[in-house]
């Protein structure tokens, strides 16, 4: 379905027409538009497939007896009974428009979904409802709900427009702080709401590759290392693997954007060994973070100063050295690497008053260690990055389309 309706001519005229409208009043929406293309990780076609698929669901949906949303949303809804959502997981469905701060009325028309499933949208601050005294024992007011990485960029203090953080778990999300204006990319960065409280309405943008931790699993369930913190130390045993790793294990996103790319590791020689493929691999997770760094830089005019990172393969030495020297950025890792989970405790404890204000939340932020670039290195490396785009261009378009 996503492959039909990216070429169908449908959405070629809907990305035509943005184009001529962006070309006629440079409106960034419409530049957004102008290169819109939907994905697998979408709700859109899961959404219109079921309403397609099971009987009697389209008349439920339309009598509002059944609905939509996020996990979020239905935790809510079974903690409270309220049927809503924040603003940042809102955004991150793909079926609201962060231009117009509402849900995107075209797509329900144009993929023919009932408005009557949507959650109302709320504030990422405020009074989302109390959870019942049966289920805990005591009634907890729940005043704050927000989408993963938008609580990582709060947890990490991202609180002024070019402040830029990296997660690295399953995947990795480059996150900025766009301030009051949404992003518009051609490169595949997603515009999103990053929080709303009030009458502030901070956005960000989010350059995302689906695959970081999965890959450390994979070297570690084929047995090449017993534990990942094994990895930093055999891939500086070695001045250099001379192979290169693209990890795609769910195809390759921004900027490329190529679902049916293949992970692939080429350049094996005889004398290749577990240390030669652990460096490669930890080498190809960084530079899929360079792409989209490169791309964020590209589309924007800002200065970054530095690179905030948590996560749990930011547990590696060697991965956020080699970010810094590629970057020429410090790297700031967390002592924590749960930022999510910090970023909605700052939110509530700002809403309830246990602070008063972001500084102080800054002040709380503690650092692990900050890497400092080697621009040497950093030089050094760039005919290395050079072979792996010439890797990625190998297994580009690789899945056999039936």
């Amino acid at each position: 379905m996503v492959r039909e309706w990216n070429s169908s001519l449908t959405m070629k005229s809907l990305r035509m027409g943005s184009h001529v409208l962006y070309t006629l009043s440079r409106n960034k929406r419409f530049l957004a538009g102008s290169v819109l293309k939907l994905m697998n990780t979408q709700t859109t076609l899961r959404l219109m497939w079921v309403l397609q698929n099971i009987p009697g669901l389209r008349e439920a949906a339309q009598s509002g007896k059944a609905v939509f949303g996020g996990v979020d949303c239905w935790l809510l809804y079974k903690l409270t009974g309220k049927h809503i959502t924040d603003v940042s997981n809102a955004s991150a469905t793909g079926l609201y428009d962060p231009f117009t701060m509402c849900w995107a009325q075209w797509a329900m028309s144009l993929f023919k979904i009932p408005s009557t499933m949507f959650p109302k949208v709320v504030d990422s601050a405020g009074d989302f409802g109390t959870v019942p005294k049966d289920i805990l024992g005591v009634s907890i007011p729940i005043r704050c709900c927000m989408a993963d990485q938008a609580a990582s960029l709060f947890g990490s203090t991202c609180f002024e427009p070019g402040d830029l953080k990296v997660t690295m778990g399953t995947g990795s999300f480059l996150n900025v702080n766009t301030g009051k204006e949404p992003h518009a990319s051609v490169a595949g960065l997603y515009p999103l709401v990053a929080w709303k409280i009030n009458s502030e309405i901070i956005y960000m943008a989010e350059g995302a590759s689906s695959d970081t931790g999965t890959v450390i699993e994979w070297i570690k369930s084929i047995g090449i290392i017993k534990d990942p913190s094994e990895m930093s130390e055999l891939a500086n045993s070695i001045e250099g693997s001379d192979i290169y790793f693209v990890p795609a294990f769910s195809g390759l996103q921004a900027p490329i954007n190529d679902h049916t790319a293949a992970t692939g590791l080429i350049g094996l020689k005889p004398t290749s060994g577990p240390a030669h493929i652990v460096r490669s691999v930890l080498e190809g997770l960084v530079f899929r973070i360079l792409l989209l760094y490169d791309s964020l830089c590209t589309e924007t005019s800002r200065n970054y100063n530095s690179i905030r990172v948590d996560g749990g393969v930011s547990q590696s030495d060697f991965i956020l050295q080699l970010l810094a020297d590629l970057t020429g950025l410090p790297v700031e890792r967390a002592v924590s690497p749960e930022m999510s989970i910090l970023g909605v405790t700052f939110l509530s404890g700002l809403q309830c008053g246990i602070w008063e204000t972001r500084e102080e939340l800054c002040k709380l932020r503690q650092v692990d260690r900050v890497f400092q670039p080697d621009i040497k290195r950093g030089k050094n490396y760039l005919s290395v990055i050079h072979q792996w785009k010439l890797a990625v261009q190998r297994f580009k378009n690789w899945v056999i389309q039936n």
